[in-house]
């Protein structure tokens, strides 16, 4: 699946942003295990990207690059990867946010649901990661950032991503949503072989560090809510949040523009204003 803001008929085409999403039949042939995953360009630069493709040798790399840990996913690496089918299971698109919900099993034993909401003005992604499990697991989600970017971990909630001397940031931060952040919620993985994890393909000769940030949560269910927001290298994110009866909504602030996102009693995830 595929979605653009605009195509810079009112604010150039480096303005627009655009993303993917990856679901549908289980893995088969050549295919990666990298349903749910997400892709992400803003600003004129990428801001999530996907791990690459690692070349045809059987080696750990390619296990690796093909696996669910190499995308941009809610990952269960405790349990044995089924590359199962994902459903879409509500959708909703509008002029100035788009709406996706999917749903597989992961894992044996293991429900996995992800709600994408991908805002227009300002531009950000958020997502809620939902999972349960007959047995204990991590749920770990993923956002792999590209190889030109330093990421630093600033509080237990929030992380900034930044090329050198480049115009544009990427703040990633997760808002508690039914469960308290415990200690180690953020982790960054860059440049790991065991296990592997912070790497880009930028093509199948070409391997470089690349920071992977980690949401992580431990124990039977998981609950993960994820902000990914570009903007300029100045510009800065606060949010509130509160319960309109049983809909949870984060009022935020986007280098001072005001939107407001809300999630249902059922898990849908709209825009307010």
């Amino acid at each position: 699946m595929l979605g653009r803001t605009g195509w810079g008929a009112t604010r150039g085409f480096t303005g627009e942003s655009a993303y993917s999403i990856r679901f549908g039949p289980a893995r088969a042939f050549h295919g990666h295990s990298d349903h749910t995953s997400l892709t992400y360009t803003a600003r004129g630069r990428d801001i999530v990207i996907d791990s690459g493709h690692a070349g045809y040798q059987n080696d750990v790399w390619r296990t690796w690059a093909k696996g669910p840990t190499a995308h941009s996913v809610m990952t269960t690496p405790l349990s044995a990867d089924r590359a199962a089918a994902t459903k879409l299971t509500r959708s909703l698109v509008k002029t100035n946010a788009d709406f996706f919900e999917f749903v597989d099993a992961p894992g044996v034993g293991i429900t996995r649901i992800r709600g994408v909401l991908v805002l227009k003005d300002p531009d950000l992604i958020v997502t809620l990661d939902r999972g349960s499990s007959k047995t204990a697991q991590q749920f770990q989600t993923l956002w792999h950032l590209p190889s030109d970017q330093r990421a630093t971990v600033y509080s237990r909630s929030a992380a900034v991503a930044m090329a050198p001397g480049d115009s544009t940031k990427t703040i990633l931060f997760q808002v508690p949503y039914r469960q308290a952040l415990p200690a180690g919620a953020i982790l960054i993985k860059q440049a790991k072989s065991n296990p592997i994890q912070g790497w880009h393909y930028r093509n199948i000769f070409t391997r470089k560090s690349a920071p992977t940030l980690m949401f992580a949560r431990s124990g039977y269910s998981a609950s993960i809510l994820s902000f990914v927001v570009p903007l300029r290298a100045t510009g800065s994110v606060t949010y509130t949040t509160r319960y309109s009866g049983t809909t949870f909504i984060v009022n935020l602030n986007v280098a001072g523009q005001r939107v407001s996102v809300a999630i249902s009693a059922g898990g849908s995830v709209y825009r307010v204003t």
